[in-house]
């Protein structure tokens, strides 16, 4: 359970076990959670033994790793004696010592005073996902009476907030809890296939992050054909006026805006003379019904996300001038 991101990056580079991605992925580890900075090798010389001894990763959520403890760490990845990460969570004590408390719950182990360290303090998860920024922990061994309490807690705290602030926070922290992760499994006949549909996923995966952070604008090339309204007059404003070559490429450009609304109704069977009248008579927002040939709103049915319409622009751009300049 639990694949809601947390506050908590890799504390160094050492640890990425996949550069690609820039991710340290650690797979059925323990892991130690201490509300304090850790330096000193000897407080985790316990648990890293534990771990060894169990055959499993560690890792180390606290509010930072230093010093001996964290050569310690990096040395026992190195040499493979024992596959290890250390991650600092962020934020001012009080918020620091919350999300511990939460992650405490969700991992089934106990927020840690360096003076308790011991391998009983140890949780478990079936996985790991380290960035630099974030981490999420999936499977958690939560119990689950504690969990269900906390998020009752949680959820009583929101009623009772005083602030917008408080209450944001208590939300985040309610998101985290009663999140989840999924697993996606693709497979091909070949390798070559499974390659394609694990890269057609991963896309898949990025585009819903984006969507999650930037904003959402009508699809099926609804958003473009309104750009294009809204500037219809720019040609005539830049040197050369209708007849200079900037204004001819300001035109260009603005034609091929209507291009990926027009090839999707096209595509979908409508002729060519039902298209061109939905064009110049489509309001914002709206795209063309294949089975009716006429305007109709895109979203939520159908939509785009602004970095990908933004790529896609200037991808474009960049092919012409590279077509145009040989």
């Amino acid at each position: 359970m639990a694949g809601a991101p947390w506050t908590c990056g890799y504390v160094s580079p050492v640890f990425v076990t996949d550069a690609q991605r820039g991710e340290a992925v650690l797979r059925d580890p323990c892991l130690l959670l201490v509300d304090a900075e850790v330096s000193a090798a000897e407080d985790l010389l316990p648990v890293i033994d534990a771990a060894t001894t169990a055959g499993r990763p560690l890792v180390v959520l606290a509010g930072a790793v230093t010093g001996a403890a964290l050569e310690l760490l990096t040395a026992n990845r190195t040499s493979g004696k024992c596959a290890a990460l250390a991650a600092w969570v962020s934020g001012d004590p009080f918020s620091r010592a919350l999300v511990l408390s939460d992650l405490a719950v969700v991992t089934g182990s106990s927020a840690a005073q360096l003076a308790s360290v011991h391998p009983g303090s140890l949780g478990s998860a079936g996985k790991v996902v380290a960035t630099r920024d974030r981490t999420i922990i999936v499977g958690g061994a939560a119990d689950e009476a504690a969990l269900r309490d906390r998020i009752m807690q949680i959820r009583a705290e929101i009623e009772s907030a005083e602030s917008d602030g408080e209450r944001q926070e208590l939300f985040m922290r309610l998101a985290r809890l009663a999140g989840g992760a999924a697993t996606v499994r693709a497979g091909g006949a070949t390798s070559a296939e499974t390659a394609r549909r694990v890269a057609r996923a991963e896309r898949g995966l990025r585009i819903a992050r984006l969507a999650m952070d930037y904003p959402i604008l009508p699809g099926g090339g609804a958003a473009l054909a309104d750009v294009q309204q809204a500037m219809a007059k720019f040609p005539r404003s830049v040197p050369g006026g209708r007849s200079g070559d900037e204004a001819t490429g300001a035109r260009i450009v603005l034609d091929s805006l209507t291009a990926p609304l027009r090839q999707l109704a096209e595509n979908a069977g409508v002729p060519t003379s039902a298209v061109d009248k939905a064009l110049k008579s489509r309001k914002d927002g709206t795209g063309i019904d294949p089975a009716t040939g006429k305007t109709v709103p895109m979203r939520p049915h159908a939509i785009d996300i602004l970095p990908v319409l933004q790529a896609a622009v200037t991808n474009a751009a960049g092919l012409a001038v590279r077509v145009l300049t040989g």
